[in-house]
């Protein structure tokens, strides 16, 4: 039998990913291996925890009871398996779910809203607020959208407003109408 490799380092990084792949994708899914990956879903869905990150803290207190009876070199290599498979099963589960929030301030908020509810079909809210230096009040827009639809988002604010400050970050999931639920 002949292997692709003897590098053990290449082997590990190779294994967690795969490993990470697989089991993110069940979870995804909505299902379960059946195995230590029950706790992290129970944990995630009652408690909002990391499926990752809990299963590193079970696989952590598993090399724990390893350091006696492995050599140092396989526990290293086992961190960073562990490491890098909770990595891809958290990038998995929720690279599906990441959405762009934008945070656009004007003064004209108001042509803002409007195209975007009617151009780019995205929902949105106001918010109340006051600016910084000139302590001036006006609403701001908020919303959440898909990646694809970020682009024309801000091509609408910037044609109406080219002054205008926004404000845009990645959020890892939004929920409420239009995103978990029907519009």
């Amino acid at each position: 039998m002949s292997s692709l490799t003897g590098d053990l380092l290449l082997c590990a990084i190779l294994a967690s990913v795969l490993a990470g792949l697989g089991v993110g994708l069940v979870i995804r899914a909505g299902a379960s291996t059946g195995g230590l990956d029950i706790p992290p879903l129970v944990l995630n869905r009652t408690m909002g925890i990391s499926v990752g990150a809990v299963m590193l803290a079970e696989n952590v207190i598993i090399l724990v009871f390893q350091l006696f009876i492995s050599r140092p070199e396989q526990i290293l290599y086992g961190i960073v398996q562990v490491a890098l498979t909770s990595l891809t099963v958290d990038w998995i589960t929720l690279s599906g779910k990441k959405q762009a929030q934008l945070l656009i301030i004007s003064p004209l908020h108001e042509e803002i809203r409007s195209a975007l509810l009617n151009q780019a079909d995205v929902g949105l809210s106001l918010l109340q607020m006051e600016t910084g230096y000139s302590r001036i009040a006006q609403q701001a827009v908020l919303c959440a959208v898909p990646p694809h639809k970020l682009p024309k988002v801000e091509d609408l604010a910037v044609g109406i407003d080219p002054t205008c400050f926004m404000l845009v970050s990645s959020v890892s999931e939004v929920r409420g109408r239009g995103f978990s639920r029907p519009r």
